[in-house]
């Protein structure tokens, strides 16, 4: 018997099963959109991060600190 099999019949491996693999997604659905939902999302910290930083430098150097 094969161990996919003796997972399967296990109850918890049915729920496992039910839940990681066998979600309804549309055919248009690939890994592109993935790296860009990543790559949009290390677009915004990156440009939250540089206004951040461009801020507290502007601030250090008001101050006389930097």
């Amino acid at each position: 018997m094969c161990l996919y099999n003796k997972i399967i019949k296990n109850p918890i491996g049915i729920s496992l099963s039910n839940h990681s693999d066998n979600y309804p997604t549309p055919i248009n659905l690939s890994y592109f959109w993935g790296f860009g939902s990543l790559a949009g999302i290390a677009l915004a910290i990156q440009l939250f991060t540089g206004i951040f930083f461009s801020n507290a430098l502007y601030a250090w150097n008001f101050f006389g600190v930097y």
